[in-house]
Parts: structure tokens; C-alpha cells; sequence
């Protein structure tokens, strides 16, 4: 129930624009009523056992009073034993009373423990831990060597024979269909599934042997999905670490064409955003996301469809910022539009999660395949190139 009323809050935006307050109300009083029954069955057989109990004891103090007296009038015991025994059971009373509450309580802690059974049998992260772990500042040489992915519930492969290499300072364009492993494939990069040994290799070194925290330092990955804590604009840009000056952010934002806006804010960049930067359009959602990119110093950067929210001018802004800021980094950008991508140094074209396609912009477009396609199907666009 809980789960649902705070699924119901997230997308309220969603159920007022389709008008879904109905059938949202509809079914949150089904799920409502199916929960209070529950509830009223636990009730009533926790009354009818403490009525039972309690009907008991009446019953026992009865026969004790009578047959007692009997006992007190033939001379068999005293009245002050007959006191004590009835003293005796009144302290039986209080500690069964309790068993129909407690039975309640288990039931409901029984199906709290299953919950929080389901999250603590699952598999834990196995993190490389060095012994004396170092900040190691990583170049930003990437190879990968036959990398075949599947996730842990699915049977298909999601990656297959995945053979790629950038060396630092070139920027290498991923475009491909929809779900044809483009965010995978950064998520392996950035460690964030286990990867056997030997497939993917940083300056020479296994991803493998690479601490988990120098490796995650060195990349700065903006997803797709803007996400957006429940704080300030500068926790959220900075995330939370206390190394960078006031006057850095601010930098980073100029460099993310969204300063102007910041400080009309009422506290700047010391604003409190609603949850998952509700208080933001999509588009500022997502130039805040971006200036983590100019902020933190990485050697590997990775821009996963990062502009789709952006109007024309504020991407030919942007891209003019983030093309000095890439120029001695390794840089992947992954998009769906040719413009993105076409001045990278090397382009690979996945589908269904094989590399179908690699080259140069030039090399492609004549190759009828899926990224002529995409070319022909953009080409009547005027959207800014990422180098342009």
C-alpha cells in the first residue's frame, strides 16, 4: 500500500496530465479496502482470542471463589490461603493477555521481515578492495576486447563481442537503436556490473585491478536519466563533496548555460530544489547534471544523451563548452543524433547489441546501413554539429 501511495505521488504529474485521477482513485480504494479487510481479520480473531482468555480467567476466579469456600467452610484451608490462590492466578492474567497481541504483532512483523529479507539476501557488490589504496590519476586509454554482457534475470545477450579502443584525447560517437546496449555498455565501463577478467582494460591496466573508487574518480558519467536530490542546487552539482569553492560551481554552471537562471533563484545556487528537481524544467534538470562535467576533474567523460531537452542555442552554446573541456580527455558521447556525433574521431553503430557499423562520419554515410539511414532520416534538421 505504501508502495503504491508513494508510486501515485511520483507520477502526479503524469496522472493529471492524462486526466487518470479515476481510475488512480479507483484502485487505490481497492488496494485500500483489500488492506483494512486484512487488517479487520487480525482484529477480530485477536479480540476473539483476548474475550476467550479473558472469559477463562472469569471462569477459573468462579470456580476458585466457590470451590474455595467450600474448602474454607469444611476446615480443609484457611481464607487466607484461599486469598493467596486467587492472588496466585490473578498474576497469570496480565502475561496471557498479552498473547493475542503479540500474535497481531508477528504477523505484521512476519511480512516486514520478508520485505527486508528480500533486500538483504541480495548479492552484494564485490568491490576490489587494494591494500593501499591510492588516488591514482588515470590517462584515460580504453580498450575493450571481446565483451559479451547478459544481466543476471535475462537469458539474451544484451552486449556481444564488443571490440573497441580509444586512447586519450579522442572522442568516440556510440549511436545506435533503441535498447541496443549504448547505456550497458557505460554501465560495464563504470564497473557498475561484474566483468569477467581481461575484457576491458584502462591504460594498460584489467578493470579488474583498478580500485573501484580511483576507477569511478576518473570518470564522470552525465546518464540520461537527470537525477536530482531533494537538496541544494550546489550539493546536487557538487554531490555532496565539500572540495569545491563556491566560486568553482558558479564556474561550472557558466559552463553549463544555466548561471543566468541560478541566480534568479531566491538563494542561488544555495536553493533548495523539490524532490528529483520537481522545482525544474527538463531542460534545467538537465544543464545541472552537465555542469558535474565541468566541475569534477576526470580524464574519461561520458555524455549519455544528455541534450535531448535542450533548445537549438542553448546546444551550440554548450557544445562549444564542452569541446574545449574534452580536448585532452577521453570522451564518449552517446545520442541518437548525427549532429552529436559525426566530428568524433570514431563512430560505432550498435544494434541489437553488436557493432554493426564503425568508422568516420564521411565512411558511414555511404555505407547503407543504419547510420545512412539515421543521416537520411536527420538530414532536413538543422541541429547543431558537437564540435561545430
Amino acid at each position: 500500500m505504501s508502495e503504491y501511495i508513494q508510486e501515485s505521488t511520483d507520477s502526479i504529474r503524469t496522472t493529471k496530465a492524462y486526466a487518470c485521477e479515476g481510475s488512480q482513485l479507483k484502485n487505490f480504494i481497492i488496494k485500500n479496502r483489500k488492506v483494512r479487510q486484512n487488517d479487520n481479520t487480525v482484529d477480530v480473531f485477536s479480540n476473539l482470542l483476548t474475550t476467550s482468555v479473558d472469559i477463562c480467567f472469569g471462569l477459573c476466579y468462579a470456580i476458585a471463589f466457590i470451590y474455595g469456600s467450600q474448602l474454607v467452610l469444611e476446615g480443609t484451608i484457611t481464607v487466607g490461603e484461599l486469598v493467596a490462590f486467587n492472588g496466585y492466578i490473578a498474576l497469570f492474567v496480565n502475561p496471557v493477555n498479552w498473547i493475542p497481541t503479540l500474535i497481531a504483532r508477528f504477523k505484521r512483523a512476519q511480512i516486514s521481515y520478508q520485505r527486508l529479507d528480500k533486500v538483504f539476501n541480495r548479492e552484494r557488490e564485490k568491490i576490489t578492495v587494494q591494500k593501499n589504496k591510492t588516488t591514482e590519476k588515470l590517462d584515460g586509454n580504453i580498450v575493450i576486447k571481446n565483451l559479451s554482457f547478459h544481466y543476471p534475470e535475462m537469458l539474451e545477450k544484451t552486449l556481444e563481442n564488443i571490440n573497441i579502443e580509444i586512447k586519450n584525447g579522442e572522442t568516440l560517437g556510440i549511436i545506435g537503436t533503441i535498447g541496443s546496449g549504448k547505456t550497458t555498455l557505460m554501465n560495464l565501463l563504470t564497473k557498475l556490473y561484474n566483468i569477467p577478467n581481461g575484457k576491458i582494460s584502462i591504460d594498460g591496466k584489467d578493470i579488474n585491478d583498478i580500485d573501484i573508487e580511483t576507477l569511478r574518480e576518473n570518470i564522470c558519467y552525465i546518464t540520461q536519466d537527470n537525477f536530482l536530490f531533494s537538496s541544494t542546487l550546489k550539493d546536487n552539482i557538487s554531490l555532496f563533496k565539500e572540495d569545491y569553492k563556491d566560486e568553482e560551481i558558479k564556474e561550472s554552471t557558466k559552463k553549463a548555460v544555466i548561471y543566468d537562471e541560478i541566480t534568479q533563484m531566491p538563494k542561488g545556487i544555495k536553493t533548495t530544489i523539490g524532490e528529483r528537481g520537481s522545482d525544474l524544467s527538463g531542460g534545467q534538470k538537465q544543464r545541472v547534471v552537465i555542469s558535474r562535467a565541468f566541475l569534477k576533474d576526470s580524464s574519461i567523460i561520458i555524455f549519455d544523451d544528455t541534450f535531448s531537452a535542450l533548445d537549438n542555442r542553448t546546444v551550440q552554446e554548450l557544445l562549444e563548452n564542452i569541446k574545449e573541456l574534452t580536448c585532452d580527455k577521453t570522451c564518449i558521447i552517446i545520442s541518437n543524433k548525427i549532429s552529436d556525433v559525426k566530428q568524433s574521431d570514431k563512430i560505432i553503430v550498435l544494434d541489437n547489441g553488436n557493432i554493426v557499423e564503425q568508422g568516420v562520419h564521411d565512411e558511414l554515410i555511404h555505407n547503407n546501413g543504419i547510420y545512412q539511414e539515421f543521416f537520411e532520416q536527420q538530414s532536413t534538421k538543422a541541429e547543431p554539429s558537437f564540435f561545430s
